[in-house]
């Protein structure tokens, strides 16, 4: 039995991307500095744990992964425009 084309992607889509999407918003999440994430107002740990636990559960990390790209991290990301507080 081989595996084909559809198979690999199937794959792909349903395993490899999702943890690639947690590990990598585990990384950026944790490479933040509390500081913006207080000026965000929102909870580091709350997202960094979220997003550990999405490594476990392909769907739930997807969804996890896709709503921490979409409104937090653009919020984070506004947050470190003001620069470092005084």
């Amino acid at each position: 039995m081989a595996i084909g084309a559809v198979e690999l992607m199937f794959i792909f889509v349903l395993g490899v991307l999702p943890f690639a999407f947690c590990i990598f918003g585990i990384v950026d999440a944790s490479s933040t500095p509390d500081w913006a994430w207080q000026r965000a107002g929102q909870n580091k740990t709350l997202w960094t744990v979220l997003l550990a636990a999405g490594l476990l559960f392909c769907f739930f990390g997807l969804v996890i992964a896709i709503i921490y790209f979409a409104s937090i991290r653009p919020s984070l990301k506004r947050a470190t425009e003001g620069g470092v507080p005084g």
